[in-house]
């Protein structure tokens, strides 16, 4: 027996019409949720990038380094942000750093220079080289211009023993300490020079290096009494130390006496640019090391402490094999 059954069609094509309506319903609202949805994470995520692009414009518009740059979270945005902060941070300690050398330099040059105009002032209204005070000032005005240029090469050096080492290579520190001391040996019979060597091989600069012990050995000389002892000492652990029989320094002092232009006020009657022991920091710092300050009693002893090399060991010595 055969049965069919018959459905209007009609009905089939409002099923079908409504299930259509509510497929598109279903799309178009998942499609506004989703970018709904995807606005709020974005805003959320670009939040912080909005932020440091405002702090930046703020920043560059002002000129002030000083404006905070707030940091958040753990992502790759929270690390950039707190690398420019950090970026900040150390440009405004870079143009402090300008600010202050410039006027520190401005005022070391100040006192020379106006010690030499007045001289040359008083040479001029005066009888000129006939003047009996002539030769008096003359010596003046070149003791004068002769620490302007120990100013100028202070400088100069300062800048060019900068950051970056321009030559490195293999050098046996207490050869190079040997040789400093010999060249200054010969320049002042004021001390007596001593020397307590180990064999030391550091990767350096020798001329850097040789400058920078070679400040050491001059401040001890400046410092010694007459007829006292400058002794320098290198160890294979990389450190070169140079003492005197001097004064010493003040407790308060000894920790800025290898800043730029700090001179304690027992100092301000002594000579000097107040730049030769920064310069010996500046070097160490460059070669990867660093510098001490120790009274002793009597004088202070200076150390530069670097980081050594293995050495071969030297082949011994004895009778040939027969």
């Amino acid at each position: 027996m055969l049965v069919r059954a018959a459905v209007p069609a009609s009905e089939v094509g409002d099923t079908l019409a409504w299930l259509r309506t509510l497929l598109v319903a279903i799309v178009a609202g998942g499609t506004l949720l989703a970018a709904l949805g995807a606005r709020l994470t974005a805003g959320r995520v670009l939040r912080p990038v909005h932020e440091l692009t405002r702090t930046v414009d703020r920043i560059t518009e002002t000129q002030d380094l000083t404006i905070a740059v707030e940091a958040r979270g753990r992502d790759e945005i929270g690390r950039l942000t707190r690398a420019f902060a950090t970026m900040v941070t150390a440009l405004d300690g870079s143009l402090q750093a300008q600010r202050r050398l410039v006027a520190d330099v401005s005022h070391e040059l100040r006192t020379p220079l106006t010690s030499l105009t007045t001289n040359l002032e008083l040479l001029e209204e005066n009888d000129g080289p006939a003047d009996p005070l002539a030769p008096t000032l003359v010596h003046n005005a070149r003791e004068q211009a002769e620490e302007l240029a120990g100013l100028v090469n202070d400088l100069l050096d300062l800048a060019r023993y900068g950051r970056e080492r321009r030559h490195t290579e293999d050098t046996r520190l207490d050869l190079l300490a040997a040789g400093v001391v010999e060249r200054a040996a010969s320049r002042t019979t004021k001390v007596t020079f001593t020397t307590d060597l180990e064999s030391c091989l550091v990767d350096a600069d020798p001329q850097a290096l040789a400058r920078a012990i070679g400040n050491l050995l001059g401040n001890a000389v400046k410092w010694s009494p007459e007829g006292g002892r400058v002794h320098l000492r290198v160890r294979a652990c990389g450190t070169v130390s140079v003492s005197d029989e001097g004064p010493g320094i003040p407790p308060a002092d000894l920790p800025h006496v290898f800043d730029r232009f700090y001179r304690s006020p027992a100092a301000r009657s002594v000579p000097g640019s107040g730049l030769g022991l920064a310069i010996v920091r500046q070097i160490a710092e460059t070669h990867g090391g660093s510098v001490t300050a120790t009274n002793l009693q009597p004088g202070v002893r200076l150390q530069i402490a670097l980081p050594p090399l293995e050495q071969d060991p030297e082949p011994p010595t004895g009778p040939d094999p027969a």
